[in-house]
């Protein structure tokens, strides 16, 4: 697997590479001594935290932890969003896991053991509690509740050890047998073998907080059912003492990352480019109602971590003058979110390399005039000549300055040439507006197209809105300076799946054309069609009047996901450096158009 090149594999020795009858028989009973604490590990075990060394733990990112060592423990940290996990260098599959741990005397306590990251053994002060759940001491969080309520107080040292047998998982990473806990808190046992499948949090460290080293680490241990084990932080400064683990096969091996090589590589970026619906007009108020809905709750919760709404570590956008990393307001106005929500949690899962989102959107913009690509040319003499009559005919009646053909000309091709400024602006220099980028260079991965409706609406430019579509792909790819670009076209779908018959012909003419370009010989597998339609919600209530898809959060974050997953087909395994090829082709366009 590709994964392998970012590690050096260190196998360990014979002691911990056990055969499956040995297994068998070292495995038959499970009941740790508990009394005496600190516990001495037993024989075939590795310590991952001796009081001193950290050096058996990573960060989130495959570096070094920033947990301080006081009085022999290592301290929970926070940072940003919870995410201050670390991550132990040693991947096993199943596994006897011992952990030593003290809550702190302010707070909830909150703190866990993520085996494999995505199996949580709840740390919080449940002391004295009666009426214990999934979300008290001894849990497996989202699967099993405690058997007895086994915490103690506050200041004491108290003692996990854990039996974990992970999930089997085909060749297509499908689980194909449950994974087992027992565990035993404070000398009682708290899980007597609690099955449990696919991950159920939604804050597990691989889809929050995440990082390309922990997207490599994923895709491994889907293949193979091997993982870390990772000390959760939540805010609390939980104590950790005497951590060690026993392999029960032969599986377990330890990932030495290369030096920053999880981090670096050329970014990806991606260009999403239309009028007011990529703006974005997706109420957060709604996202907020369907969250609070148990039967949306499932397709959304995701985007909040407690009661602050998520930010995507390895996404950074811009949107003018707007930027950070991706969450929710980067719609128009800042209380709305437009298709980049979707669209980056989409990429954002599935691309293990940091991306970058740049939005360049306008209300009211029309591919015939706005949009307009330079190959397209401008409308003849005496249309244009016609356009500055009428115009001036209405601002005389309006005293208004009259205008020269110049400035009707000027108009064509405004917001194209403005696009391709901003693209080569941000991509200039990256590091002005993102500090934590690398320098490793960039690929210019892709762009998405969602515009439409002030065409549909117009005769003449919805007539040739197939021809400029196909002029704007050449064109920008030209610009842009890469020839084979992928582009995602989006449906102007805010009609619905069924167009009222009074506005039918001109709502499928413009899709058609939208389409035509995806099917076409010379575009074949770098430009894909996106559909809108099926996300239009027309019962309900709306947030926008009956425009832009009723201004709903769902139908916006679902056609983000959409585009999202049209764009990855057309992309490479691993990304190229554009840098050079991209800045030659800005510096060509600033002379041509002026920026």
């Amino acid at each position: 697997m590709r994964c392998f090149c970012l590690f050096t594999l260190i196998v360990l020795t014979a002691n911990v590479a056990l055969a499956e009858k040995d297994a068998e028989k070292k495995t038959a009973k499970f009941a740790p001594d508990q009394k005496t604490l600190p516990a001495k590990p037993p024989k075939g075990a590795i310590v991952l935290f001796d009081g001193k060394d950290t050096s058996h733990f990573l960060s989130m990112a495959g570096g070094k932890i920033n947990w301080p060592v006081e009085d022999g423990a290592l301290v929970s940290t926070r940072k940003g969003g919870n995410t201050n996990h670390i991550v132990s260098k040693l991947h096993f599959r199943d596994a006897d896991i011992h952990v030593e741990f003290m809550l702190p005397a302010k707070g909830s306590g909150n703190s866990g053991i993520y085996i494999h990251g995505n199996y949580e053994l709840q740390i919080q002060n449940s002391y004295g509690k009666k009426k214990i759940s999934m979300g008290d001491a001894g849990a497996v969080y989202g699967f099993s509740k405690p058997l007895v309520n086994a915490c103690r107080k506050p200041g004491e040292w108290q003692v996990y050890d854990i039996r974990y047998r992970a999930p089997r998982r085909d060749e297509a990473g499908k689980i194909i047998k449950n994974g087992t806990i027992t565990a035993w808190l404070n000398g009682q046992k708290v899980q007597e073998a609690a099955s449990f499948g696919e991950p159920r949090s939604v804050y597990h460290p691989f889809r929050y907080g995440t990082t390309p080293y922990l997207k490599t680490i994923w895709k491994q241990q889907k293949a193979t059912s091997v993982g870390p084990v990772f000390l959760q932080d939540h805010s609390n400064a939980v104590r950790f003492r005497n951590v060690w683990l026993r392999p029960l096969d032969e599986k377990a091996f330890v990932y030495e990352p290369k030096a920053a090589a999880s981090a670096k590589g050329p970014l990806r970026v991606f260009v999403l480019v239309g009028q007011s619906n990529m703006q974005g007009k997706g109420k957060i108020q709604h996202l907020d109602a369907l969250i609070a809905d148990k039967s949306t709750a499932g397709d959304y919760k995701h985007l909040k971590q407690g009661d602050q709404w998520a930010r995507r570590d390895d996404v950074w956008i811009k949107y003018w003058d707007k930027k950070g990393k991706l969450t929710v307001g980067y719609g128009s106005p800042t209380d709305r979110i437009g298709p980049e929500l979707g669209f980056g949690h989409v990429v954002g899962e599935k691309l293990d390399r940091q991306i970058l989102i740049i939005k360049v959107a306008w209300g009211g913009q029309s591919l015939g005039r706005d949009f307009r690509p330079p190959s397209a040319g401008l409308p003849s003499k005496e249309r244009l000549q016609e356009i500055l009559d009428r115009t001036n005919k209405n601002n005389k009646k309006r005293n208004r300055p009259l205008i020269k053909l110049a400035d009707v000309k000027a108009k064509y091709g405004q917001k194209y040439r403005e696009t391709i400024a901003e693209v080569h602006t941000v991509l200039a220099d990256i590091k002005k507006v993102f500090p934590a980028y690398d320098g490793s260079g960039y690929e210019l991965s892709g762009l998405v197209w969602f515009q439409g409706f002030n065409d549909v609406i117009n005769d003449e430019f919805r007539a040739e809105y197939g021809k400029n579509m196909v002029h704007f792909i050449r064109d920008i790819r030209r610009d842009l300076g890469v020839a084979d670009l992928p582009i995602v076209i989006g449906e102007l779908g805010m009609a619905g799946p069924v167009v009222d018959p009074r506005y039918a012909h001109k709502h499928y003419a413009v899709r058609k054309a939208q389409e035509a370009p995806s099917k076409m010989p010379q575009f074949k597998g770098s430009v894909a069609y996106a559909r809108t339609s099926p996300y239009v919600v027309k019962e309900g209530q709306g947030y926008d009047g009956g425009y832009h898809y009723r201004g709903r959060a769902d139908t916006f974050y679902k056609i983000g996901e959409s585009f999202g997953k049209a764009m990855l087909p057309l992309l490479s395994d691993l990304p190229k450096d554009h840098t050079r090829q991209v800045s030659a082709a800005g510096k060509q366009a600033g002379s041509k158009y002026g920026f």
